[in-house]
């Protein structure tokens, strides 16, 4: 199979951004580019230059309908994973993949079909009362599902531990994903929250807004094209990374996943 470059890459996840685009736009859902995705829109007009990954967001509501409008009326091309979809695809956000294409990553628990991917992350609402008690309960399971996901085959660790992180975790990936996801949307459904946000991430609390932040929508260039992004991105970016449009040192301009893929042989 030939091996994908760092451009071949990109341009793979800008035709499947706007793939989601279009289909976001014919049926009303509204997303936002996020974090260095967002980042690269505001300080580069596209991609930052070595990064490799796009992400975008969306509202429970417009998570739930993408997932389930998506599907029907994707490229043929494309392929949605998801847990409702595919009870082997054990992540709490949706992927959108390029089925010609095909990853190498051997650290986490086998994903079949996985290729080239944009991330579609769910934003759910939460209250600022008891928010420290309702996120250790969503990260009690979290911490469930991640050593479920593991990949035992390239753990270190004794048999005796390979053999309870089995019995524990591994084979009870339904049960710690399930719970997970039900605890989520039950907290999202209270009317007084007032906090919006990635909840589903190791660190919650630095994804979390005023519930406002998620009500606005403005295009914005990306790549030359144009994508959805929320209205108050200056706010949610100063946020979670301060002041954004410092470039950061050059040692620490690496890309985040390192993507090893390539393009499929045609049968």
């Amino acid at each position: 199979m030939q091996k994908l470059s760092l451009d071949e890459i990109k341009n793979s996840e800008l035709l499947i951004l706007d793939d989601i685009d279009r289909v976001c736009r014919k049926n009303n859902i509204k997303y936002s580019l996020a974090f260095g995705t967002l980042i690269g829109a505001v300080r580069h007009k596209g991609f930052i230059p070595w990064d490799d990954d796009i992400d975008i967001v969306m509202t429970r509501d417009n998570y739930d309908k993408f997932i389930h409008t998506y599907i029907n009326e994707k490229n043929e091309n494309y392929s949605i994973l998801n847990h409702e979809f595919d009870k082997n695809y054990y992540h709490q956000f949706t992927k959108v993949v390029d089925n010609r294409t095909t990853i190498n990553n051997d650290n986490l628990r086998e994903i079949k079909n996985m290729g080239v991917w944009v991330d579609v992350f769910p934003v759910d609402k939460i209250s600022s009362k008891n928010l420290r008690l309702n996120l250790k309960l969503i990260n009690f399971f979290q911490m469930g599902l991640k050593r479920a996901k593991g990949n035992l085959n390239t753990s270190k660790r004794n048999k005796l531990f390979k053999f309870l992180k089995r019995k524990i975790y591994v084979e009870h990936l339904e049960y710690w994903y399930t719970k997970t996801i039900k605890i989520t949307k039950k907290i999202n459904d209270n009317a007084k929250n007032d906090l919006e946000g990635v909840i589903l991430t190791d660190f919650p609390k630095k994804y979390l807004f005023d519930r406002k932040m998620f009500n606005s929508y403005i295009d914005m260039e990306f790549e030359g094209h144009k994508f959805m992004c929320i209205k108050d991105y200056d706010k949610n970016l100063k946020e979670i990374y301060g002041d954004y449009m410092k470039l950061p040192p050059i040692s620490e301009r690496t890309s985040k996943h390192n993507i090893e893929a390539y393009k499929k042989e045609k049968v």
